[in-house]
């Protein structure tokens, strides 16, 4: 199972950088759950261009090797929540995955997709909320579930969104 778990979260966090929808933190060392790295990056202006379900947010950066500013739309949520999960459900008698297909509104299209939702205030814990996106959106519930990275650790959804996300794989 160690060998299938290494193949499946190379897959699963290549999947999460599409696949997800998700909750966001203010990007800052004490408020992200991400593995914090230092670097010399400085923000120097942050304006909402946008406000609605999500926001978008138009941030200036001083980058450390050149003299002029960067500036990068990012993707907020407004809503308070603890992140998100992303579910990867696998069969092993069957040997498949469970894939929903469901409508995505970014590219204006019905695709497959993973069981993947918002860390709520009504989840206890991530894996509660990884449980709950599963049943809710599946209609499975049980089998043996491993979080694919270490506890307080979450990763990024994509580099212009402050979604992180925790995967878990669940077998049977």
């Amino acid at each position: 199972i160690i060998m299938m778990k290494r193949l499946l979260l190379s897959l699963f966090i290549t999947l999460t950088w599409f696949l997800v929808d998700a909750a966001s933190s203010n990007g800052s060392p004490s408020s992200s759950r991400a593995f914090y790295r230092p670097h010399d990056y400085d923000i120097v202006n942050e304006e909402v261009l946008y406000e609605g379900w999500r926001k978008v947010i138009r941030r200036t950066v001083q980058s450390p090797k050149l003299t002029k500013h960067i500036d990068f739309d990012v993707i907020d949520q407004t809503h308070s929540t603890g992140g998100a999960v992303i579910i990867f459900a696998w069969n092993s008698t069957s040997k498949s995955a469970t894939i929903i297909r469901e409508y995505m509104p970014g590219c204006h299209r019905v695709l497959g997709g993973l069981a993947a939702g918002l860390v709520e205030e009504k989840h206890a814990t991530e894996e509660d909320a990884a449980r709950y996106e599963l049943e809710e959106e599946c209609h499975l519930a049980g089998g043996t579930w491993y979080r694919l990275i270490d506890d307080g650790v979450s990763v990024p959804m994509d580099k212009y969104v402050q979604t992180e996300i925790v995967p878990y794989l669940v077998v049977d």
